[in-house]
């Protein structure tokens, strides 16, 4: 979430990728926590409540994909030098970290809330974890991570040689044969033409370098248009999916190579980026001092624990305590989420002072 975020401060617009992984930050916990609420109770719940939160959820796709375009906006800039040396020394070591611990975490949290006996298999059933990704599943992110940064130094040979029209190629490439032709399987119709890259996420990870640089450039409004029309069109296809059962769609809805995550995902981070350089924010006469920026940089620099942690709250209240909020009220998600968030930020904050977590955290 905010790894690269210390030695970005000061650089450019960096205000703009403050807000945007603060923003991606909050909409990954209301997403969980709808996600969860619709996994528990779904069979206590009428088919409208059930409409209504996974509308919520599939708006909410974005998120992770503006993360990672912050990274490659980041990362991907030749004028920085990230030479191997800091990709295993500083960048792997957080993330590596950060996995080992939590994944130990999650499994005592888990012991202790089944009252499950403390033996010595406890190791051997977490490293177990570890290595096959059976712990928590938002932990998939992290993975990913590992992978990026694994393969930096070859998506920087992209943006190192410095050709435009070749990095617009390539976005389109990926677009049209990662996120459009796969669609075809709604139809019953499989796809034989591939391009040989592993996922939809390099397609984010370059796509904010490009949209940073100004390789790909649209105006302001034009960003705002892609996102309503995109969440226009989540909200209609949900709408069709549970009013009229039509369960095939679940394979566009919940991709984040979706068309419409894709062109969300552009509209917001296009939206924040170019209203940042509007207001003439750069290197120059970038004001951190105001108490607004100050918030944002508190939240963005907690970010990455706060991903980290903020799903031990929800299962701990919504699985193990078995609140359930649609019984409780509509209000509870509004109530739940942002003391969620607030308290998971003062937690990592406080646990960041520890010099061993401030590491990995």
């Amino acid at each position: 979430m905010s790894i690269d975020r210390k030695e970005a401060l000061g650089r450019g617009r960096i205000l703009a990728f403050s807000s945007i992984r603060v923003v991606a930050c909050i909409a990954i916990v209301i997403l969980h926590t709808f996600n969860v609420a619709e996994i528990l109770y779904r069979d206590q719940i009428l088919n409208t409540d059930r409409m209504i939160t996974m509308a919520v959820v599939y708006c909410l796709m974005w998120a992770v994909p503006c993360f990672l375009m912050v990274s490659g906006a980041l990362l991907l800039d030749p004028s920085r030098e990230i030479p191997l040396k800091k990709i295993y020394c500083v960048y792997l070591p957080r993330v590596l970290g950060a996995l080992i611990v939590f994944v130990f975490v999650f499994r005592l949290f888990d012991m202790v809330m089944t009252g499950e006996a403390m033996t010595a298999d406890v190791f051997v059933s977490a490293l177990l974890k570890l290595v096959t990704g059976g712990s928590w599943s938002h932990l998939w992110y992290i993975y990913l991570l590992i992978g990026f940064y694994l393969l930096l130094p070859v998506y920087r040979v992209l943006t190192d040689a410095g050709n435009p029209r070749l990095l617009r190629y390539f976005l389109l490439i990926c677009f049209i044969f990662l996120s459009l032709l796969p669609q075809l399987e709604l139809t019953g119709i499989s796809s034989a033409f591939q391009i040989q890259i592993a996922g939809i996420y390099p397609l984010y990870f370059l796509a904010g370098y490009c949209i940073s640089k100004g390789i790909v450039k649209l105006d302001i409004k034009v960003y705002a248009l892609l996102l309503v029309l995109a969440t226009a069109g989540i909200i209609f296809l949900t709408f069709l999916r549970f009013s009229m059962s039509f369960e095939i769609l679940d394979i566009l809805l919940g991709s984040y190579a979706s068309p419409f995550v894709v062109l969300q995902a552009v509209g917001v981070f296009g939206l924040f980026f170019e209203k940042d350089r509007k207001a003439g924010i750069d290197k120059e006469n970038n004001d951190r001092t105001g108490k607004m920026t100050k918030i944002i940089d508190f939240f963005d620099g907690n970010s990455f624990g706060v991903y980290l942690i903020h799903m031990i709250w929800i299962r701990l209240v919504l699985r193990h305590m078995m609140i359930d909020p649609y019984d409780m009220g509509w209000w509870f998600f509004p109530v739940f989420i942002i003391g969620n968030f607030v308290l998971s930020s003062l937690l990592v904050w406080v646990l960041r002072k520890i010099p061993g977590l401030r590491k990995i955290l």
